[in-house]
């Protein structure tokens, strides 16, 4: 993304996501803001791209991903549980991000613009989620905002420290339990 880039994307089918619904023509992008809609002027400076009649939807966003945690192809870089301990309230997942993943990569040419980014299930609470843009060069550029905290209550923490660590919990009500003490 280069910020001081005009884009003229034109002749498309353009969602506006508004009460405008959707209509035909084109979007004008100023250092990445959208400034017109519809049937826009072109200025001289600016780079165009046909759309041809495709559709133009603004930017989706992934509300539930571990992408920037767990590498893709990569298991041994996998930061998306903390699995020592049933309870890490204390953990963000800002901290296990890697701008440099190449999920975020996939997940930009998909038209996932913005992810939730959190901690997996492993634990009965995970730990802090982190908003992050899939665009930048590092995690905080990339952070929208800190907030929420990841719990789980099925499978995932009964086997990971019931079931294959021998200790609590290990059951259902051991992890209602452990949330409500938390």
């Amino acid at each position: 993304s280069n910020p001081s880039a005009m884009l003229a994307f034109l002749d498309g089918v353009v969602h506006t996501a508004t009460d405008r619904g959707t209509i035909e023509g084109g979007v004008l992008v100023e250092e990445d803001t959208i400034t017109e809609v519809g049937d826009v002027s072109v200025p001289a400076e600016a780079e165009t791209i046909d759309l041809d009649g495709s559709h133009l939807t603004p930017g989706l966003i992934d509300a539930h991903s571990h992408v920037g945690m767990a590498e893709w192809g990569e298991p041994e870089d996998n930061d998306v549980d903390e699995s020592t301990t049933p309870s890490t309230p204390y953990v963000n997942a800002l901290d296990g991000f890697n701008p440099r993943d190449y999920g975020l990569e996939l997940a930009r040419r998909s038209g996932v613009t913005t992810v939730s980014s959190r901690m997996g299930s492993y634990n009965v609470i995970g730990g802090v989620i982190c908003s992050m843009k899939t665009v930048g060069t590092t995690a905080d550029e990339m952070l929208l905002n800190e907030e929420g905290m990841k719990a789980a209550l099925g499978e995932n923490p009964k086997r990971t420290h019931g079931i294959e660590n021998d200790r609590e919990p290990s059951t259902r009500p051991g992890i209602a339990a452990m949330l409500r003490q938390e």
